[in-house]
């Protein structure tokens, strides 16, 4: 398989994750979300857990423009997850102390604990990247209400 054909067969798998993420098979017994969490609480959790992936965790500078949505994550390859999601927007520092560029996050909490994290890379078509532009076409993230 050439390099290309592989790249496109990824795409076309993370293109299938994000268009089955709400898909709910009719034999299963729905999974359990969890207790709703408020968003202050969600983000706060959601940040501990992303700044351990990063470089130099304390000049992450992390968004988080959209509520968390109960829901049902599947990936291509793997079994369902259910919690609170969402998706946001990291930019981080690499190893010579420039930032990397924004890029994509999809975090996804239950009962107060992240099950599901995928931090993208910029430039590089991964999880987050690939299916959080679909969700926003969809509609199916509503924007955090401004405060006055």
């Amino acid at each position: 398989m050439t390099k290309k054909a592989g790249l496109l067969l990824g795409v076309a798998g993370l293109l299938v994750y994000s268009a089955n993420c709400f898909a709910a098979d009719k034999n299963t017994v729905p999974l359990d979300a969890g207790a709703r969490p408020t968003q202050t609480e969600a983000v706060r959790t959601g940040e501990q857990a992303i700044r351990q992936q990063m470089f130099d965790p304390d000049a992450a500078k992390i968004e988080w423009p959209y509520l968390f949505k109960s829901g049902t994550l599947k990936p291509t390859f793997g079994k369902p997850t259910a919690g609170f999601w969402t998706c946001g927007l990291i930019n981080g520092k690499n190893r010579y102390g420039a930032y990397s560029g924004q890029t994509w996050f999809l975090i996804m909490i239950n009962n107060g604990v992240v099950n599901a994290l995928d931090v993208g890379t910029p430039g590089e078509i991964g999880m987050a990247t690939a299916s959080c532009p679909d969700f926003l076409e969809k509609g199916v993230l509503q924007p955090v209400p401004a405060v006055n």
